[in-house]
């Protein structure tokens, strides 16, 4: 499933932070993973990365498989604006599972595999973003929850798929966009420059 020919799965369904079952993944553990950012903060996830590959000596790569549609424009970069996130914290959450089996595992990539028809069996591999680089969109989003800066979003195709499209959209994106240069909004337009 990987460009790289030489990947091998070493994990599938890994569970971390939630309760194991009987027929439990070996690298799974029920504990959460913790990752620590910067200015002394840390934070615990729980989650379940769909696959772990190896694709070279203590070399591997997440992968997430999707079941949606796929659209070229939506996976440029790496977080686009804080929405993307998943390969960055799985990432981190599978080298800490992997140190109990490999000496220095590291996380090379994370692949989103849109594996339906709908998806045209597309494969995204995003580069594994630095940890200093996740720490900053998660700080970014950290003081954005903090300052409870919930803003609307000043893009309506953002809310293509959204149930609640009727109550906000148009005029009110419009409104959005015109209210991000205020000063009180940094935290958001921090977040938001994040690629």
């Amino acid at each position: 499933e990987s460009k790289n020919l030489t990947s091998t799965p070493i994990g599938v369904e890994v569970l971390f932070g939630r309760p194991l079952k009987d027929d439990y993944e070996p690298l799974a553990t029920p504990e959460s993973v913790e990752i620590e950012l910067a200015k002394g903060i840390a934070f615990r996830i729980a989650g379940r990365i769909d696959r772990i590959d190896e694709v070279g000596p203590s070399s591997f790569e997440v992968l997430d498989y999707k079941t949606g549609g796929y659209w070229r424009d939506n996976w440029q970069g790496s977080f686009r604006g804080g929405r993307r996130l998943q390969h960055a914290l799985y990432g981190v959450a599978a080298a800490q599972l992997l140190k109990a089996r490999y000496k220095n595992p590291k996380v090379t990539a994370g692949v989103y595999y849109f594996s339906s028809q709908k998806g045209r069996q597309e494969r995204v591999r995003i580069a594994a973003p630095a940890l200093a680089a996740i720490a900053a969109v998660l700080s970014d989003l950290s003081d954005l929850i903090i300052l409870g800066q919930f803003v609307r979003t000043p893009d309506q195709n953002n809310c293509k798929f959204c149930d609640y499209v009727a109550a906000c959209g148009g005029v009110v994106n419009r409104q959005a966009k015109n209210k991000q240069p205020d000063p009180r909004l940094a935290a958001y337009r921090r977040l938001s420059a994040h690629v």
